[in-house]
């Protein structure tokens, strides 16, 4: 653009909350700010998964930690609780779905690739119930190769292989508008058949086919040029890459009317905003007003309103008034339509910690410690996920990362290349092409008609706490809810007991329930006097309906193309370090426990033999040849031949403990609550445990409840059932896999994972300390850091290590 023909033009800046008594000020806030505060009012989350490797082999252990952020504060979620991650392989289905506890905004888990997968793109997905609700916050997808393990085999090529596709070129106007008699900066984008950009040389052609203009992309095909003095002609865009390869595309003539916009946002601490404007476009403008907005992620940072004239205008805005990252300029006219809108970077605000990480070798264990420095060069509280692979890895290439999310991503729709290549360095030249990338406007996220129509987002997707049973008991000969009914809930591996009555329809919800994967859960419904006899009881734990296909997108590949497998021999054999190898002998499923005693009678209950015994007091009776009753107030009473003892009113501590799971109850009424198919095993000590100390006295019943649900004794009618839960995924710590191919290997220094820790948490002074076993014959590492503050402080580390020898 030619500013020497630009002047300034009256314009006002202002806040939204001051000249309240300026009527313009009024109609502002009427028309854009409120309705603006109003789409954003309620809270956004965002999601981003570090994984510890970016390539994997089948076989293999996709470790990850899930992030949950409010990108507008820059805050971990703390209000989040559940999280959805997903696995699918090449064709978009679904391999596998975890329900994660967040937990302070984070949480981690692992899924574990069958061996015998074929090489591939695979995606991870991550996501919550609430963001559903808007389609401006998209969810989390990554998509990452996995690498069969076998013989060395050629892809076979197919139809689409035989077909040179051309690439994709597409221009985009800065502003939004290509308009006749100014001059137009345009931004260039080429992609690949592939999905990825490439270098390239590009002309601007006139109408006698004469060259105006060069102009080139960089390696992500991102470019641009402009068109001086725009004619009512149709300009071509001709581009050679990859040798000798061509690709041209017309341009749509320019408007007669409209506004351009040119914006430069090299200078530390300004961004400078040029409007221009043509003779037939400045007298439809003419005493009307035009709003200008700088805004992002809710926050408007920066408004105006001005008069175009021919001559247009420039003004200047303090990038210290801006917010982190990515922001929005856009231009209104008097009708608070959108007419242009530019997307800049600003890199003046700091949200980048540091860490400092020191290594010491010790025997065969590395020691690590970290410091995270926030700011005013202060130790930062921090949570932070570490990955270790060795320094010739293959598996360390991310395009990704969660600093350039929170800056970058988050306010760009569609995915990015190479996003980390943007924020790597604050050179000129880095800062030019992600200019160039912004340039490309049509990525902003959300849609001005739904702010302006006031299209609130529906919150359809409530925000989740833990897990809902829902419970209903009926009269079992009336067929109708009972309302004179009291639900027990009963889980010894979710370390829960609870007791709700019913509400006059025989409804009862459990809410908010903290629930483990594959656990067991039990429910019974009583009369008010405790009896079950003619109670109907139906359950059901509430799960979301989720999509178990996902689309994906299919990449083309040029008929030159044939990929081959790397791995030439079966390399690894993944064995987890706690497999267990199970023999034909049955097993005592009570050897482990720290409660059991050589005077211990076992009786394990199974499909042959679970009918003997109706209920747990005439299996106690006819295995263990115990005394057991309820009493009048339905509290489970049992004689372990040292006399009636019970738990409740007129306490006895010489009552037999009871142990459930590896938990120690605090009465015996929750026998009453457990069907025998329920049950796994059972063991009777009548003689005393050390274990229990004085609470073990008077014996001990103890009981594996299965883990796995079986139907032997379901009936359509029954005061008790049992729910095996899909519950939230159990934190497993990372183990290292033991690989058949010795540490010096090639494979081995370019595939093997070393170490991954997802709960790395510095103190109150920024300090953290852990240790980890390495390979003795490896020297070189290479480590990844990610992480965040509650601060909002971003931590993102890669570097190399060396342990000498001397170490």
């Amino acid at each position: 653009m030619n500013l020497k023909h630009l002047f300034f033009t009256l314009f006002l800046w202002f806040g939204v909350n001051a000249y309240a008594q300026d009527p313009v000020v009024d109609l502002f806030k009427k028309n854009i700010s409120s309705p603006y505060d109003n789409f954003f009012k309620q809270k956004r989350e965002r999601i981003y998964v570090h994984l510890n490797r970016s390539e994997y082999l089948a076989g293999d252990n996709i470790w990850f930690k899930a992030y949950v952020y409010d990108a507008k504060a820059t805050q971990l979620m703390i209000e989040t609780n559940k999280l959805y991650a997903e696995l699918f392989d090449q064709s978009g289905k679904l391999i596998e779905r975890k329900t994660l506890f967040i937990n302070n905004g984070v949480g981690n888990s692992f899924f574990k690739l069958n061996d015998n997968l074929k090489s591939g793109t695979f995606t991870i997905r991550a996501y919550t119930n609430w963001m559903r609700n808007f389609k401006d916050q998209p969810v989390f997808s990554h998509e990452f190769k996995v690498q069969s393990i076998g013989l060395s085999e050629q892809i076979a090529r197919s139809a689409s292989m035989n077909v040179i596709l051309d690439p994709d070129l597409q221009i985009f106007p800065e502003g939004g508008m290509f308009v006749e008699g100014i001059d137009n900066h345009f931004g260039v984008k080429l992609t690949l058949p592939n999905g990825q950009g490439t270098a390239s040389k590009g002309y601007l052609i006139g109408l006698k086919n004469d060259t105006l203009e060069t102009f080139t992309t960089n390696h992500l095909g991102f470019g641009d040029f402009t068109i001086s003095d725009a004619k009512k002609i149709k300009y071509k865009i001709s581009i050679e890459y990859q040798g000798n390869k061509h690709k041209e595309i017309t341009i749509s003539e320019p408007l007669e009317k409209g506004i351009g916009m040119t914006v430069n946002t090299i200078l530390p601490s300004k961004v400078i905003i040029a409007v221009n404007t043509n003779l037939q476009t400045a007298t439809d403008f003419k005493d009307k007003n035009v709003f200008m907005v700088v805004h992002n992620n809710g926050t408007i940072y920066k408004s105006s309103y001005l008069r175009i004239t021919k001559d247009g205008f420039v003004s200047t805005v303090n990038k210290s008034l801006l917010g982190p990252g990515v922001n929005y300029i856009t231009i209104f006219d008097s009708d608070f339509k959108p007419l242009a809108e530019r997307l800049i970077f600003n890199n003046s605000h700091t949200v980048r910690g540091i860490v400092d990480i020191k290594h010491s070798l010790q025997n065969d264990s590395l020691s690590i410690d970290v410091n995270t420095t926030g700011r005013d060069n202060m130790g930062d509280e921090a949570s932070l996920s570490f990955s270790m692979l060795p320094a010739k890895t293959v598996g360390n290439n991310f395009s990704n990362s969660l600093f350039t999310d929170l800056l970058l991503n988050s306010a760009i729709k569609g995915n990015i290349e190479s996003s980390n290549y943007y924020t790597e360095s604050d050179d000129l030249k880095h800062q030019k092409d992600l200019d160039n990338l912004l340039l490309t406007q049509g990525w902003r996220r959300y849609e001005w008609s739904d702010i302006l129509m006031e299209k609130i987002p529906e919150e359809r997707y409530p925000f989740e706490h833990g897990f809902t049973i829902n419970a209903i008991s009926a009269n079992l000969f009336k067929g109708k809810g009972e309302k004179n009914s009291t639900i027990s809930l009963f889980s010894p591996q979710n370390n829960l007991t609870l007791l709700n009555d019913v509400d006059e329809t025989g409804h009862a919800l459990f809410s908010d329930l903290y629930l483990i994967d594959s656990s067991l859960v039990v429910l019974s419904a009583t009369n008010l006097k405790g009896s079950g006899t003619n109670r109907n009881l139906k359950a059901s734990v509430s799960y979301l309906k989720l999509d178990s296909i996902i689309s994906i997108q299919k990449i083309q590949v040029e008929k030159d193309t044939v990929p081959t497998l790397e791995i030439t021999s079966p390399l690894i054999k993944m064995i987890e370090l706690n497999e267990v190898v199970v023999s034909a002998k049955e097993i005592n499923p009570f050897t482990d426990d720290i409660y059991s005693s050589i005077f211990d009678k076992v009786y394990l209950i199974t499909e042959k033999n679970y009918y003997k015994y109706n209920s747990i007091e005439s299996l106690l009776q006819g295995e263990f040849f115990l005394q057991a009753r309820n009493n009048t107030r339905g509290i489970m009473q049992i004689n372990m031949n040292r006399g009636i003892s019970g738990i409740g009113p007129g306490l006895s501590y010489n009552a037999p403990a009871l142990i459930v799971d590896g938990f120690i109850m605090e009465d015996l009424e929750l026998l009453s609550m457990i069907n025998i198919s329920d049950i796994e095993a059972i063991a009777v000590n009548k003689m005393g445990s050390a274990m229990l100390g004085s609470r073990g006295s008077n014996g001990s019943i103890n009981i594996i409840t299965r883990k796995k649900s079986v139907s032997w004794a379901e009936s359509e009618y029954n005061n008790s059932r049992k729910l095996l839960v899909n519950g939230y995924e159990k934190n497993i710590e990372f183990f290292t896999p033991r690989y058949i191919l010795s540490p010096e290997s090639d494979t081995y220094q370019k595939y093997a994972s070393i170490y991954w820790n997802p709960a790395v948490d510095t103190d109150s002074t920024g300090n953290a300390r852990f240790k980890f076993a390495v390979p003795k014959e490896l020297k070189e590492f290479t480590i990844r850091t990610e992480g965040m503050s509650q601060n909002g402080i971003v931590y993102y580390d890669e570097r190399k290590i060396s342990i000498k020898p001397e170490l």
